[in-house]
């Protein structure tokens, strides 16, 4: 009973210091307990390292540690002393949050030190969402510390309890639905397995198909078209959208017809565009790209983008050295010092924040330029080219994949998650 009451007066104590509190707006912290599991006591001097690798601490005479000053992202956290066998946990770090997490140790000698796949999140449709489309592509993300090759597992149904598996072992972040029921409320979930037969699970996530629902502009996809087998956009939107000149290639995994090539004069028009919701609002745009140098004309730029009218304008842009560029009126503009891989698929961000007109370029997840750009005005905004300039013949030439526009600005996490 002595031993019951230590532990919860120290589980009382350490719960009551790990209140979420404001650190650095672009940070987070980890405060954490390691415990025997057996005798419940604390344990002092486990090494406390994680993944992605930062700081390595030592647990006080309490069983507490702490890591400060961490990039938001997910991370595998890991307890090792010796004696004990190595134990780790998942977690996620959210900007200007002390996240608390709790490690149970245990007595032995078996060889625990091998990582396993991360847990899938950043789930598409989003949970709780209402969509207007019978057919779905479901998408998730997930991290993968050792870098092996991860087969995933889909289970769908519209009874929690009770889901049953509709792919199993593909290689592919998405998976296409089908033939949905109106007004029927749907669960799914995924699981990741490497190739040491390590498996995690997602929690399940939940969508509604209704065609007769009434749709406010959410503040995360705007537009989303993954390019498998049609144009559609499968955000809560469902803007009007057609295609010029374009056919269906396989994607980056090698999927037939679930991207597509721009060829001469291609494009993709999003219409009926409400820039009512989306003027005030940050921006953020995610696509694979695989440029085609061959087929550019060296003396124009060609572009992908958001076209408006002549003088309100941003345009996300590959020019024919396949250097990517962000602009706008007055000819403002941040680009990156190097060329996209040709023929290669590249994961293309760009992330503004209207606050501090701040714009920043990823490729395959890394910051590779900043700058600061004019306010993007987009009051007149009626439609979303992308793929070209029309009022200039400047077109993007090349492959293209599963383009993201958000009315916000993505976290480091998401970036890294959807640079995979």
């Amino acid at each position: 009973m002595k031993r019951y009451l230590l532990l919860m007066l120290i589980l009382f104590a350490f719960i009551s210091s790990c209140k979420e509190n404001p650190v650095d707006i672009t940070y987070g912290t980890i405060k954490g307990f390691v415990y025997d599991k057996a005798t419940n006591l604390p344990i002092e001097e486990a090494f406390i390292t994680t993944m992605p690798p930062s700081t390595t601490i030592k647990s006080d005479k309490d069983g507490k540690f702490e890591i400060p000053n961490l990039s938001t992202n997910y991370y595998k956290i890991f307890a090792d002393k010796d004696g004990y066998n190595k134990t780790s946990i998942d977690i996620e770090v959210k900007e200007g949050k002390s996240t608390s997490c709790i490690i149970p140790m245990t007595k032995g000698i078996v060889d625990t030190t091998v990582i396993g796949p991360g847990i899938p999140f950043n789930p598409n449709p989003r949970p709780n969402s209402i969509i207007k489309n019978a057919n779905v592509n479901l998408t998730w993300m997930c991290n993968n510390p050792t870098n092996e090759v991860l087969k995933f597992s889909v289970y769908f149904g519209t009874d929690p309890s009770n889901l049953t598996p509709v792919a199993s072992n593909i290689n592919q972040f998405n998976f296409n639905i089908t033939n949905l029921v109106n007004t029927t409320k749907y669960y799914w979930y995924v699981t990741a397995t490497n190739s040491k037969g390590l498996t995690s699970r997602s929690e399940i996530w939940s969508f509604t198909y209704n065609t007769d629902a009434n749709y406010s502009v959410p503040n995360d996809y705007y537009t989303y078209i993954p390019f498998d087998g049609d144009f559609k956009d499968y955000s809560p939107n469902q803007w009007l959208t057609s295609s010029r000149n374009n056919q269906y290639i396989a994607d980056r995994f090698g999927n037939p017809n679930k991207a597509i090539k721009m060829g001469s004069m291609g494009n993709v028009i999003i219409e009926d565009v409400n820039a009512s919701n989306y003027s005030n609002l940050d921006l953020s745009i995610s696509v694979w790209l695989k440029p085609n140098k061959e087929c550019h004309v060296p003396t124009f730029g060609t572009h992908i983008g958001i076209v408006t009218d002549y003088l309100n304008r941003v345009y996300m842009g590959i020019t024919y050295l396949n250097e990517p560029e962000v602009w706008t009126r007055g000819d403002a503009w941040v680009g990156v010092l190097g060329e996209l891989p040709n023929n290669i698929w590249s994961n293309l961000i760009i992330v503004f924040k209207r606050d501090t007109k701040r714009c920043d370029i990823y490729i395959n997840g890394n910051l590779a330029a900043t700058g600061i750009l004019p306010d993007i005005h987009t009051d007149q905004l009626t439609k979303l080219q992308i793929g070209g300039r029309d009022q200039y013949g400047d077109q993007y030439c090349g492959g293209m994949d599963d383009l993201r526009i958000y009315c916000r600005a993505l976290t480091n996490s998401e970036i890294l998650g959807l640079a995979q």
